[in-house]
């Protein structure tokens, strides 16, 4: 994106640093509108995590942007003239065709990283971030370093030097998903509560100090899914935390990667051929990492104890045994 802007108007980097809003208001390909906060935009992007909206459609294409700080609604701004720039670039459109859900995420993400680009210079975020993984506190002090640009573009820029699968979350104090930047897990949804997380719990015993622990993430569903994470927590400004996660290689601790992925959320069928059990995952072994069966507390490293019932030929747990042997309770009378 940032090739074709320049092909489309040279030198506009720099202008669209210092003023984007102004710099789009002057720029005769879109008609930049200013709407009230939180505003219900139609629009033919895919639904945006910001406060804004992109009609393709209009007789000149049209961005709205909500009313917010400068700092969020100039990283608004830019979210937006990306969706431009990736709906009137052929080669843009035919990479996201091509994709199952016809690129949407890969859109948003791609538009969300323009922004971030745009208004952090490189040098700066390489000066505070360096080149891996970074801690809570250096998101945090590249926001100290560049106060004018909004958070949610600081967490962007700095999930680029994610090494591992991971996120990069915005949350308000109350542990509310503003934005989150991943890379290779599935990304927490805006609006997701994260208070009943273990880096949160942590970071509210430390009554706002940077805290560290490892973790899993809620979904819109509320239950804990993906990889548990080793996770630091501090907060960035008045009213926000910001949490970087990562399954290994984090600066602030020894880190080695254990594979935890448990399909939460999923309807499970007990494995064990006397049981059978369907279920809901809720709870996860930690030995092996499968889901505990509520049913017979059946996983993947546990044995239990069973016979084959003469009479019916099913295979039963030896607590249905009746007092004849290899019969059980039911075909017992």
């Amino acid at each position: 994106m940032l090739r074709e802007l320049e092909r489309r108007s040279p030198g506009a980097l720099e202008d669209l640093r210092g003023d984007p809003i102004s710099w789009l208001q002057s720029w005769s390909e879109v008609d930049l509108r200013l709407l009230g906060p939180r505003p219900d935009i139609p629009a033919d992007s895919p639904r945006c995590d910001v406060e804004g909206g992109y009609r393709a459609t209009a007789l000149i294409p049209r961005i709205g942007i909500g009313r917010s700080t400068p700092a969020r609604m100039n990283f608004t701004a830019l979210h937006e003239l990306g969706h431009h720039l990736q709906r009137t670039t052929d080669e843009l459109v035919d990479n996201l065709g091509v994709r199952d859900d016809v690129g949407e995420a890969l859109e948003e993400a791609a538009c969300d990283a323009f922004a971030a680009a745009v208004l952090i210079p490189d040098q700066i975020a390489s000066d505070v971030l360096g080149d891996a993984t970074p801690a809570a506190t250096d998101v945090a002090a590249l926001w100290a370093r560049l106060p004018a640009v909004s958070r949610q573009a600081i967490v962007v820029r700095a999930s680029k030097n994610l090494q591992t699968d991971g996120h990069i979350v915005l949350l308000t104090e109350e542990g509310v998903v503003e934005i989150c930047a991943s890379r290779g897990a599935f990304r927490l949804p805006r609006g997701s509560h994260q208070q009943h997380t273990a880096i949160w719990d942590a970071h509210v015993r430390t009554h706002g100090a940077t805290a560290e622990t490892r973790t899993r993430f809620r979904y819109s569903s509320g239950l804990e899914a993906g990889e548990t994470m080793y996770a630091q927590a501090t907060t960035i400004g008045k009213g926000h935390v910001v949490i970087v996660a990562a399954v290994e290689r984090v600066p602030w601790q020894l880190s080695v990667y254990h594979d935890t992925r448990v399909r939460y959320g999923k309807s499970w069928t007990c494995e064990r051929t006397s049981c059978g059990a369907s279920f809901v995952a809720t709870d996860v072994c930690k030995t092996c990492g499968t889901p505990v069966c509520p049913e017979c507390n059946y996983c993947e490293c546990r044995t239990v104890d069973e016979f084959n019932c003469v009479e019916c030929f099913l295979i039963k747990p030896i607590a249905e045994q009746s007092a004849q042997v290899n019969v059980c309770v039911g075909c017992a009378g």
